[in-house]
């Protein structure tokens, strides 16, 4: 069973389980799910937290009241920014927590999982409540410990998942820094408008001295510079040759 107040959630969530073979059934509210579960026990029940009238903690408190639904596995479906988050699930006996937007492969994995422990799980332990103040907040816990362990084991792996995932984004982004770094060292941007004297080419630099102009570029760019001639000036230098050969070849001319 999937319960969710957006029906566009359940439905991805409904697909992607039954991509795996699992049948499902929606239901968009707490009440609606109680009412559901009347004419049909589920295997597995997710449910999101925040829904309206009913949210998911008092979903999972009322099928933990019922002795014919108090050992369905309840999954929260939630984001976990707040250890109050943790207490209040614990405090109605929640099973599991799954972050949202949640990893499909990590659902998948793990709701087999979950599938395989509930023929596994021992009987409920029996002993007094437990009482757990936070932030001048009273919980009231239930000793049931099997189930505390799979929901921290769960918030853990959840949580590993996250930082998982800043990590790799967190490498990215130095990544495309470094690139970025490295193009920057590369370019070493000429900027503003640059003062090239008409007659020789010089460069003029922001504290008034004149250069030239391979050493200017040389010093403010990675560039490397190879040497050749370009036609026009072949053709003037070939012209210039000739002109001299011509004059040393004049009657008279002493080499």
């Amino acid at each position: 069973m999937v319960v969710d107040d957006s029906p566009f959630q359940a439905g991805q969530l409904c697909l992607l389980l039954n991509s795996q073979g699992y049948a499902t059934v929606e239901a968009h509210s707490g009440r609606e799910a109680l009412a559901l579960l009347e004419k049909r026990i589920p295997v597995i029940v997710f449910t999101d937290i925040m829904m309206p009238e009913m949210d998911g903690y008092q979903l999972c408190l009322a099928i933990r009241a019922s002795e014919e639904t108090s050992d369905i596995p309840v999954v929260l479906l939630t984001s976990l920014s707040n250890p109050k988050d943790v207490l209040r699930a614990i405090e109605c006996r929640a099973d599991y927590f799954f972050s949202k937007p949640y990893n499909e492969e990590y659902l998948i994995s793990r709701t087999a999982d979950i599938i395989r422990t509930l023929h596994l799980r021992q009987a409920k332990t029996s002993g007094q409540e437990m009482v757990v103040v936070f932030k001048e907040t009273s919980y009231t816990l239930k000793p049931d410990f099997q189930r505390i362990i799979d929901l921290l084991i769960s918030t853990y792996e959840a949580s590993v998942l996250i930082n998982n995932d800043l990590l790799r984004t967190q490498r990215q982004l130095s990544e495309k820094l470094l690139e970025v770094e490295t193009a920057l060292q590369r370019i070493k941007h000429l900027e503003g408008i640059i003062p090239i004297c008409m007659y020789c080419k010089q460069i003029r630099d922001n504290k008034n001295s004149w250069h030239n102009l391979e050493q200017y570029i040389s010093e403010h760019s990675d560039a490397l510079f190879s040497h050749g001639i370009c036609p026009e000036c072949y053709n003037k230098a070939i012209g210039e040759y000739s002109a001299v050969r011509g004059s040393h070849d004049e009657p008279g001319h002493l080499s």
